[in-house]
């Protein structure tokens, strides 16, 4: 494929993480490496069993089954790619998005990111196409853990979601452009499904010192959004 070659790459939804803190990770975990890449693992397998599983041929799940999926990293980002139908792929990133933000949190390596969707091609760990390019201007601007969508994204998804309170629809705080109302992935709720408090997560913030005021602020945030929405109950996972 010629680089530039739209009509050769293939539609789908793409996500972009980052771990919040890698700078300096070594000095307060001389395991980040091996817990990011059993992060990976863990979330690679269970996004396989996810479009397999007997458990999603019930009608809310049938969408799945169709779904191609890539998981790849380089550093300490996760690129999360999946093709389908629209919709489909964006909801099925976003499930995986807050299950993926719940296990980086607990391992003390909380994922910030977002989603896009458009054409791309991917080959190993090389990347190309407008999906690609607009995902890699919002992934590392959102000034909090969590994942959001962006434009590509937000406008191909409907209000009448198939999975209820999947997505929480706000304002967030994006930097260069201040507050910007998209989607964003419920994963407070499911950090309380997997039976995780709230002291648990305070906790691992605390641990995650030396807090600078840059950190700080992306923490508050995203303590502020946790107490927002833990309440909004999920019961398909």
């Amino acid at each position: 494929m010629e680089i530039g070659d739209l009509k050769s790459m293939n539609e789908g939804a793409v996500t972009l993480l980052d771990v919040l803190g890698w700078k300096g990770v070594w000095q307060r975990n001389p395991n980040a490496i091996k817990d990011l890449k059993t992060l990976i693992n863990d979330i690679s397998i269970r996004a396989r069993d996810m479009v397999s599983e007997d458990r999603y041929k019930s009608a809310n799940f049938q969408f799945m089954k169709n779904l191609k999926i890539e998981i790849k990293s380089i550093s300490d980002t996760i690129a999360l790619i999946t093709y389908g139908k629209p919709e489909d792929s964006l909801i099925f990133q976003a499930l995986l998005s807050g299950m993926l933000i719940t296990k980086s949190i607990k391992l003390g390596l909380p994922l910030r990111g977002a989603t896009s969707w458009g054409k791309m091609i991917s080959e190993d760990n090389i990347f190309v196409g407008p999906a690609i390019d607009e995902v890699a201007s919002w992934y590392e601007s959102v000034n909090w853990i969590g994942v959001i969508f962006t434009p590509s994204a937000l406008w191909r998804i409907s209000d009448n979601l198939k999975i209820k309170n999947l997505l929480i629809k706000q304002n967030v705080n994006v930097k260069s452009i201040g507050l910007f109302e998209t989607y964003c992935v419920n994963w407070p709720n499911v950090w309380k499904y997997d039976g995780n408090s709230d002291e648990n997560l305070r906790k691992v913030f605390i641990n995650m010192g030396p807090i600078t005021p840059d950190i700080g602020q992306k923490l508050a945030n995203s303590l502020n959004f946790y107490e927002t929405n833990k309440s909004n109950y999920l019961d398909f996972i």
